[in-house]
């Protein structure tokens, strides 16, 4: 984000993170946490045998993984069941199906940028203080476990931008534009809205000077 601020900051008008990464090895510790918190061991023993057996910081691709699969399970992770989420993706006009082989190539869960060697990539984003030259606003929602809420707040402290804003959507998790799509959009608007005074003179996008 802060690179390509600092790369092409005339045509930067706002960034607007959902669900932003800020610390994969602290975002599993406050998962596995939330989670020993949540199971009962004697309603689910299954799961929380599973869960005792995660070693965390979960950096391995595997532990990550079994590690994901009970936040979701669990309501930390994604609104909206994979099998509801499937038909919208399917019927969405903005993308072919090309559009979605990429989107697994890019994913690449046998290896890749995500976890080379077996491991996943793990980088402090709030020890890196970032400078920012455009506003930025974070959407984060209060249930998420994947990218907890406490860590995007410590990130959003951290960061100097010229205008900065933390949205929390109490209703949501890991993704707010499906649990509350309304008030997602709505955001959005007042955000474009917020945009005009705070972009840079450069912008060729700008209105008022």
């Amino acid at each position: 984000m802060d690179l390509a601020v600092h790369a092409h900051p005339g045509y930067v008008s706002a960034y607007v993170g959902v669900a932003q990464v800020v610390h994969h090895d602290r975002a599993t510790v406050i998962a596995h946490g939330w989670l020993r918190a949540m199971i009962d061991p004697e309603a689910a023993p299954d799961d929380y045998r599973a869960l005792e057996a995660i070693e965390v910081p979960a950096r391995a691709h595997g532990e990550n993984r079994r590690l994901a699969r009970l936040t979701d399970a669990y309501g930390g992770s994604f609104d909206v069941p994979m099998a509801e989420l499937a038909p919208i993706v399917a019927r969405a006009p903005e993308y072919t199906f090309l559009d979605y082989l990429r989107l697994l190539d890019g994913m690449r869960r046998g290896g890749g940028p995500l976890h080379e060697d077996g491991l996943m990539v793990t980088h402090d984003f709030i020890a890196t203080r970032a400078v920012l030259g455009a506003p930025v606003f974070f959407f984060a929602g209060a249930r998420d476990f994947n990218t907890s809420l406490a860590l995007v707040r410590a990130y959003v402290e951290a960061i100097e931008a010229p205008y900065k804003e933390l949205v929390v959507f109490e209703h949501s998790a890991h993704t707010p534009f499906l649990a509350e799509p309304e008030r997602f959009t709505d955001e959005l608007v007042r955000i474009a809205g917020l945009v005009s005074f705070h972009a840079p003179a450069s912008a060729p996008w700008r209105t008022n000077p």
